[in-house]
């Protein structure tokens, strides 16, 4: 049935037997539509029972407002990307904590690297959507997200973060290991571009 049909029977245009067909065919689409978001809403919960955040409010503090470009400017020069101006730092052990908190539940949605399916810059790309999440999910709610980044050298993708002691951080995704600190890491891990998509 076309809009223009429809119309016509909602004006009272059509004769009876027509129009109780598209009575018959609205009533047709309500009931589609109820099913629709009724499976809509169960895989929602599905999908959200799936992904388990970890409470990470035990480890933000202490933290520190910092703006990205003017800690990465002192490491050289870098193509840099920010979505906010300003974000969290924290102190190494605590986004060791963290990171130890949700790097097992994007190993748990990827599973193993496949090439262009679940390569480096999805592990990289789903690690710092998790993290915004578990930040997001902190109650009382914070001011802030955490400088948690993705990176890119010429050929691989991973992830950074920055301390409060004004470090930037290497962190590889799917291992979970603290490679070292921007700029003094070789390859694959030689660093071009730094974006904050939170």
């Amino acid at each position: 049935m076309d809009l223009k049909q429809f119309l016509r029977c909602l004006g009272g245009c059509l004769t009876g037997s027509a129009c109780a067909a598209q009575e018959a065919e609205l009533v047709k689409m309500e009931k589609d539509a109820q099913y629709y978001e009724a499976r809509i809403a169960t895989l929602t919960e599905a999908l959200a029972n799936a992904i388990t955040l970890p409470d990470i409010s035990p480890y933000i503090e202490p933290k520190t407002s910092c703006e990205p470009y003017q800690v990465i400017e002192p490491y050289g020069k870098y193509d840099i990307l920010c979505a906010d101006y300003r974000y969290y730092a924290l102190a190494l052990e605590k986004w060791s904590e963290i990171l130890s908190l949700v790097q097992p539940q994007v190993k748990a949605v990827l599973k193993a690297w496949v090439e262009e399916i679940s390569d480096c810059d999805d592990w990289a790309l789903l690690m710092a959507s998790f993290v915004a999440s578990a930040f997001a999910c902190v109650q009382p709610k914070l001011g802030l997200q955490g400088a948690f980044c993705v990176i890119w050298s010429n050929s691989h993708a991973y992830n950074g973060y920055i301390t409060t002691g004004g470090k930037v951080m290497i962190y590889e995704p799917q291992n979970g290991d603290t490679i070292g600190e921007l700029g003094q890491t070789v390859e694959p891990y030689d660093s071009r571009y730094i974006w904050f998509l939170s």
